[in-house]
């Protein structure tokens, strides 16, 4: 993203963003940015050399480039550059531990993006977990139900359709940490439908995630701040680190359920009005509407909260 005359970002829409860019330890990679209709892409002159660092947050070095004086770039566009030029705008990225593996973002990027004017809005990019052969990584997505909540347990069931092939490599959860700062979190994986299964634990053969999770230190103080838990706060109150999340491959048509169990009864969900029907989609899969967990440890014999 970038900024305009009023020093106010531009920022590229998600949607508009084709590729992620994945640039391995020690590599540099070019941009070439450019504004169709009118020269009002801003820049600011320096005396840094060009070819020269001229921020970096000690993961990502920006160096000082140069500008073009018309479009379409005609020939090597040597007649028309003008030299040396600082880009003027922020960089949104991901670290990771190796090419393409999906994980956390550091607290560099994820708080505090590398910048030269301050950006409008946030925003982030993932990557999944294998790259392609021209240096790309395919596109992730992701799916929010709500965060309204309004009731909650100790888990719950719900059913996911794969409406193309895709790999199912993470999982927020919203947990209102209301007696208890820790939660022994399992969260259980079987082929087809959950219904009729909630209490037999041989129908679910994969555990993909087994995890304890912690109250965030900066959660919602009740305290301090009222009884009201803003959304942007349950976004971020249980989040299952990618390390410790098994990724789940599902294939185009294929219906799977989750069993997602948790120590405290502070899970929190939404009442819903039917039993398989589709409460979120997008182009890639959907989610149904299903039903709490009344116990745990989880296939002792509860009877489950429609």
């Amino acid at each position: 993203e970038g900024t305009g005359v009023h020093h106010v970002g531009s920022p590229i829409p998600d949607d508009s963003w084709m590729k992620n860019i994945v640039i391995p330890p020690g590599e540099t990679v070019g941009f070439y940015v450019t504004v169709l209709g009118a020269p009002e892409l801003r820049y600011r002159n320096t005396t840094i050399p060009e070819g020269n660092v001229y921020k970096s947050d000690g993961i990502l070095n920006v160096k000082v480039g140069r500008s073009w004086g018309e479009y379409p770039l005609q020939g090597d566009g040597t007649d028309v550059y003008f030299s040396p030029r600082e880009f003027s705008g922020a960089f949104r990225y991901h670290v990771h531990e190796g090419l393409c593996v999906t994980g956390t973002p550091s607290v560099a990027p994820s708080k505090t993006p590398l910048e030269s004017s301050s950006p409008t809005s946030r925003i982030e990019h993932s990557y999944a977990l294998t790259a392609k052969e021209d240096g790309m990584c395919p596109e992730e997505n992701s799916l929010e139900t709500t965060f309204e909540d309004g009731t909650g347990s100790f888990g719950g069931l719900f059913d996911m359709l794969a409406k193309t092939d895709l790999t199912l490599t993470g999982i927020d959860l919203n947990i209102d940490w209301n007696t208890g700062n820790s939660a022994h979190v399992l969260i259980y994986a079987r082929k087809g439908s959950w219904f009729g299964y909630q209490n037999t634990a041989e129908a679910w053969p994969y555990l993909i995630v087994n995890t304890t999770l912690h109250r965030p230190p900066d959660f919602h103080n009740r305290s301090q701040d009222g009884p009201y838990i803003p959304i942007f706060s349950k976004r971020g109150s249980a989040v299952v680190p990618r390390s410790a999340f098994t990724p789940l491959e599902m294939k185009m048509g294929e219906t799977w359920s989750l069993y997602v169990c948790t120590s405290l009864a502070d899970f929190r969900y939404t009442l819903g009005t039917s039993i398989g029907k589709t409460f979120a989609a997008n182009p890639e899969m959907r989610i149904m509407e299903g039903c709490g967990a009344a116990d745990y440890p989880p296939f002792q014999g509860g009877t489950p909260e429609g």
